[in-house]
């Protein structure tokens, strides 16, 4: 379901920052993988942090961490043991949207391009962005069509020269190699 401007940009959203991986020690402290390893004190410095626990209200929590190789380690007040860590396995810490830093223009929130719709730059259309992925260097968008087909393509300028969130769309460049618009072969299991 794409998501209207209005519901990408909420100030009341909770954007997720990082997810817990596991525990780290025995005194509660767990690891986090961040969605934006550009940014790894951003959880930190945040003035109010969340931790997403479905089918539960978001809880705000106190954290107190470090940055680590892989992410940050850090540890949630009240969690004082490995057993509370490893109940937060897989959970993820989230801030109001209203507590990020501004943006310049042409900036955006990979999260806010999450749900737009994607065309390529002659108007043929692709698909939905569903999510990213963050291998190092530029974010990669994965965009799925109606048929369930995933394409990936990296976040620039060069491959993709239009966002207009007012609109609900993001355009692609197509490149040799980048998409496969041929359906894919049925397969039968015998």
């Amino acid at each position: 379901m794409t998501k209207t401007l209005n519901d990408r940009l909420a100030l009341d959203e909770f954007i997720p920052l990082g997810r817990v991986k596991r525990p780290h020690g025995l005194s509660g402290a767990v690891v986090v993988a961040l969605y934006n390893p550009a940014n790894p004190n951003g959880l930190l410095t945040a003035p109010l942090v969340y931790l997403l626990n479905p089918p539960n209200e978001p809880k705000k929590v106190t954290l107190t961490g470090q940055v680590a190789l892989n992410g940050l380690i850090v540890k949630v007040k009240g969690t004082n043991d490995r057993t509370a860590a490893e109940s937060l396995k897989n959970l993820e810490f989230a801030v109001k949207r209203r507590d990020l830093p501004p943006l310049d223009p042409e900036e955006y929130y990979l999260t806010d391009l999450i749900g737009l719709t994607v065309t390529l730059t002659d108007g043929r259309p692709l698909g939905e962005v569903k999510g990213f992925l963050e291998p190092g260097g530029a974010p990669v968008l994965v965009i799925q069509n109606a048929s369930g087909q995933e394409f990936l393509t990296p976040f620039c300028e060069d491959l993709v020269p239009l966002v207009d969130l007012e609109a609900g769309l993001l355009t692609v460049a197509e490149r040799p190699g980048l998409f496969d618009l041929t359906p894919p072969k049925k397969v039968h299991d015998f």
